[in-house]
């Protein structure tokens, strides 16, 4: 036995057997679906079901949300209720004396708001915690909160079956103040009844529908209607709606500054045009899961002089392609797409102010040389702040753009086969600077760890590191004393000999600061990044001393 809340059409369209009836209900277990047919059962009937399906009983088909809850598609022995979506067995036929058209708002509002019993306490009770005694008044006190409806600033009625919003003028009058109101999951199912909300509720500033299967937005809205004057938030995730139910609900949210889109069947579309005027204050916009594969789909949003942040999660986008406008957006999660190539950094350098980035859960992200494309993404997005959820230390920056830039030298050098000493600067930035368009920058930021000579001479031998002894010992801390004895290749880098200290002696690797002490002489500190060992002229048996900042 299951129980099950359908919404209720609007009277104008109120019809026993319609089957293309939007009418959409929800089932207490969790299950939604949309109501396809309202009628007798017309099919065959069997001697085994003879004893539970009365034909004479009124029925509804119903076509699940969910598609592999149905046990057919709309037909059922050789007779067609009504066709499901792509034909998919997502339909189930159901005994309407099992529904309920759900509740109105005022309904759903007493009974989760106001006490309709006297089973609370109503006299104070005394009792002992530990040395104190305390005084227990139930919930009276809450309870007279919330009687004072005209008072109240928050509400959440999500899940209760809501399929009615009042009569014209009774919102205005019970919650004059509300500013923030939750109807998830109800049984709405007329956009003329959120447009009622706007229009009544002035003081909302954020609003929440998500969950409710509305018909959709009409194409003809009088103008002159002023609705949500001050709404700064609208969630309408998971509605099914499409881009035009957006683009025609968007001149009467004015003022919003963050909508949230998910999971809605928005897809890919090249004829996303905002009216004008609209949208001007919008500064987040969330779609999540909404089928999109082409970044080209949201260049309408591109001249919105308000717009910092775009979520696109769990989408089907391998590349950005070539991008104007967005002048402001500073943010943009891209998670879960299927972005496989570095070229998304290159593409990425076209947001003119892009501070903070998500890209976990990407084949380029998840595979091969993590640390690298980290690398590469910090030292080439010169603005970024913030990469996958963690902020970017200056530290963190600096190192890693040292230690890019010697790559990208090391790259050149192997690939063109080209002497360390005698090379062409020209040459260099003709093979490093359409890969890497922020190297010359770098370059002069952090200093050119291979000058050429200006004159040929004895051409250099490129070393391969020798192995040497060091005795190393730690300077601060609670571990201050303890010391280790281990060789290191001479040629390291004191950018990469400092990452290695801090693995062996489990420090932090960015705090951590190298000293070098020979025989009796002072330590002297270790910090151009980007000179080995041999060039300080360590050997074998020196001190390293190391501290953490």
């Amino acid at each position: 036995f299951f129980f099950l809340m359908i919404r209720r059409p609007p009277r104008s369209t109120q019809s026993r057997s319609s089957a293309a009836s939007d009418v959409y209900k929800r089932q207490v277990l969790g299950s939604r679906g949309t109501i396809r047919y309202d009628g007798p059962l017309r099919h065959e009937i069997s001697p085994n079901e003879a004893h539970f399906a009365e034909k004479d009983h009124r029925w509804l088909g119903i076509e699940w949300d969910e598609v592999y809850r149905g046990r057919h598609n709309g037909t059922v022995r050789d007779f067609t209720y009504f066709s499901t979506t792509n034909g998919l067995k997502s339909a189930s036929l159901v005994k309407a004396s099992k529904v309920n058209l759900g509740t109105s708002f005022a309904a759903a509002l007493a009974h989760k708001y106001l006490r309709l019993t006297s089973e609370s306490p109503t006299k104070p009770e005394n009792t002992q915690i530990g040395t104190h005694k305390v005084q227990f008044c139930g919930f009276d006190k809450v309870w007279e909160h919330f009687a004072d409806l005209q008072s109240i600033g928050e509400m959440s009625l999500d899940g209760l079956g809501v399929a009615d919003v009042g009569a014209s003028g009774e919102l205005e009058k019970l919650l004059p103040k509300l500013s923030a109101l939750c109807l998830e999951d109800n049984l709405l199912c007329d956009w003329h009844q959120i447009f009622q909300l706007g229009v009544e509720l002035r003081e909302l500033v954020g609003l929440s529908i998500a969950g409710n299967r509305l018909n959709s937005v009409p194409k003809e809205i009088d103008p002159a209607i002023q609705m949500f004057p001050r709404l700064k938030t609208m969630v309408l995730a998971n509605m099914n709606l499409k881009w035009e139910d957006f683009i025609r609900l968007s001149p009467f949210i004015p003022v919003v500054e963050e909508i949230i889109l998910s999971r809605n069947p928005l897809e890919d579309s090249s004829d996303i045009v905002i009216p004008e005027g609209a949208l001007q204050h919008l500064q987040l916009i969330s779609l999540v899961d909404t089928g999109i594969t082409k970044f080209s789909t949201l260049s309408a949003f591109s001249a919105l002089p308000s717009l910092k942040k775009l979520i696109l999660n769990e989408n089907k986008i391998k590349s950005l392609g070539t991008i104007n406008g967005f002048s402001s957006l500073n943010s943009l999660s891209l998670e879960s797409n299927g972005i496989s190539s570095a070229n998304i950094i290159n593409e990425l350098l076209q947001f003119p102010s892009i501070a903070a980035v998500r890209i976990h859960h990407n084949p380029v992200s998840d595979y091969g040389d993590k640390k690298w494309f980290r690398s590469l993404i910090v030292s080439m997005l010169g603005k970024l702040i913030t990469l996958n959820g963690g902020d970017i230390s200056a530290e963190e920056r600096r190192l890693t753009e040292r230690t890019f830039v010697r790559r990208v030298f090391d790259d050149f050098f192997a690939q063109r086969k080209a002497d360390p000493e005698f090379y062409e600067w020209e040459e260099f930035l003709q093979y490093a600077q359409p890969r890497y368009p922020r190297i010359d920058e770098l370059v002069k930021k952090h200093g050119n760890p291979c000058p050429p000579r200006k004159e040929a001479g004895p051409k250099k031998v490129i070393r391969t590191g020798e192995l040497i002894k060091l005795r190393v010992v730690v300077g601060t801390g609670p571990t201050k004393g303890r010391f280790l004895v281990k060789k290191y290749p001479d040629n390291s880098l004191i950018v990469n000999f400092r990452v290695m200290l801090a693995l062996d002696l489990k420090l932090n690797k960015e705090r951590v600061i190298v000293k070098l002490r020979q025989g009796e002489e002072s330590y002297q500190t270790l910090d151009e990044d980007l000179k080995d060992l041999f060039s300080y002229g360590i050997k074998a048996g020196d001190e390293i001393l190391v501290e953490e900042i």
